[in-house]
């Protein structure tokens, strides 16, 4: 493999790590969300259990139908879980300190 060949391969590499690694949203997110959606984001993530879509509308003061709306926005964006019943966080991604896009582990298969 040439200098050049190996370099691309290595761009490639990292390019493709670093895309896996972005979390779909994170908590600083919160704050660029819109009223309603961060007032029940926020609820959501200091309960102690999943909840219904009535029981958070019943919690929050809000009608079905809004509760059901911000839901679904949040679940689009990757902060919210819905299974059908109950709705919980979605797990996110934590960065940790690694090596630069895990380079040291991809050079094993050159």
């Amino acid at each position: 493999m040439s200098n050049d060949g190996l370099f691309e391969h290595l761009a490639e590499l990292l390019s493709s790590v670093s895309d896996e690694l972005e979390p779909s949203f994170t908590m600083a997110g919160v704050l660029d969300l819109p009223r309603r959606e961060r007032h029940l984001m926020r609820h959501v993530m200091r309960r102690d259990a999943p909840a219904t879509l009535y029981e958070l509308a019943e919690e929050l003061d809000m009608s079905i139908y809004d509760v059901r709306s911000a839901v679904d926005v949040l679940v689009d964006q990757g902060a919210l879980d819905f299974d059908g019943e109950t709705v919980m966080v979605a797990a996110m991604t934590v960065k940790r300190r690694v090596t630069p896009g895990g380079m040291w582990n991809r050079l094993s298969d050159l």
